[in-house]
């Protein structure tokens, strides 16, 4: 929960432009905020694994903030499921569809 690793993991994603400042310690905060910049042209990631202090992968979920216009079917931002053609084109088919990104 330091800085530095905040800051590793951001650059997976993006390039990061800023790190959460934690003004005290605290034990019930298990997360730190990290703006990044990411390209927009490309699915967002909804995770990845990491390397404990353990030697084992764990699974990290990234949760986004302040996102108006997303596409929970395909995962790009600058559109909603009802203007996506891979939606639309999956909605034609008989199968259920799988919404990877939730509500």
């Amino acid at each position: 929960m330091s800085p530095n690793v905040a800051t590793e993991v951001g650059n997976k994603m993006g390039v990061v432009e800023d790190v959460e400042q934690r003004r005290r310690i605290d034990d019930q905060k298990f997360f730190l905020r990290v703006r990044v910049a990411l390209p927009i042209s490309k699915p967002l990631w909804r995770g990845s694994f990491l390397l404990g202090s353990d030697g084992k992968r764990h699974w990290v979920k990234y949760k986004y903030e302040r996102m108006p216009i997303f596409c929970h079917y395909c995962g790009v931002l600058g559109h909603d499921f009802r203007h996506c053609s891979t939606h639309f084109a999956a909605s034609k088919k008989a199968t259920p569809l799988n919404y990877q990104y939730g509500d």
